[in-house]
């Protein structure tokens, strides 16, 4: 936890160099039981907070029909898969977030933001790699094409695009995770995914000029 603490404080310095750092969690996520009362907006059924417990005591009478056993066993089998299949998705979306952003900032002659933002991802990558080790899974994911793009705006949009998609979706692998080791990397990747796309958002605002924003001679 120490040093979990030290890299989220390295992080910050980084990022509070490069501009002010706006909290986008307000913004990105966890806005919508607020928004409708608690309930789906589709169906009008109430979803529950993030950190709902549900009072289950130690011991249940035992299931008799064998069906419902079983039915339970592969309701609980696809709930880890799909844990496992949103990790791997995640995992491929930073490693494409790797590339992408090399392949903008060597079109544009561009460093900033993305010479710091593509060594946390390569962070990112290595961290989830051990992940999926420790797990005992593979880590083969199918990674989508990096998209061309035609002018420096559309590719800061991209890379926002990039970063606030992979916010929900860390979201839930934390929510869901089976155990608070995972729950703290991936805890810590979201703070820096935040940043990333505060970092973009930020340039974009600023036309793509401004402080940071050194370009390659």
């Amino acid at each position: 936890m120490r040093v979990l603490s030290l890299l989220r404080l390295i992080s910050f310095s980084f990022i509070l160099s490069f501009l002010c750092f706006t909290d986008l969690s307000a913004q990105m996520g966890g806005r919508g039981d607020q928004r409708n009362n608690g309930r789906c907006p589709m169906c009008g059924g109430m979803m529950g907070g993030q950190n709902q417990q549900m009072n289950i005591p130690d011991k249940l009478p035992a299931p008799k029909d064998e069906e419902w056993v079983k039915n339970f066993g592969q309701v609980y089998a696809l709930e880890k898969l799909s844990w496992v299949k949103n990790f791997g998705q995640v995992y491929a979306l930073e490693k494409l977030s790797r590339v992408q952003y090399e392949a903008d900032s060597n079109k544009y002659g561009v460093n900033m933001p993305y010479h710091m933002i593509i060594w946390q991802e390569n962070n990112h990558i290595a961290w989830e790699e051990k992940m999926f080790s420790a797990y005992g899974i593979s880590s083969d994911s199918t990674v989508p094409p990096v998209k061309q793009t035609s002018s420096l705006g559309e590719a800061y949009q991209v890379g926002y695009d990039l970063e606030t998609d992979l916010i929900p979706r860390y979201e839930w692998l934390i929510k869901n995770a089976g155990d608070q080791n995972s729950r703290d990397v991936l805890d810590f990747i979201l703070m820096q995914t935040r940043m990333h796309a505060t970092m973009f958002q930020h340039v974009m605002g600023m036309g793509g000029m401004g402080h940071g924003m050194m370009h390659r001679n």
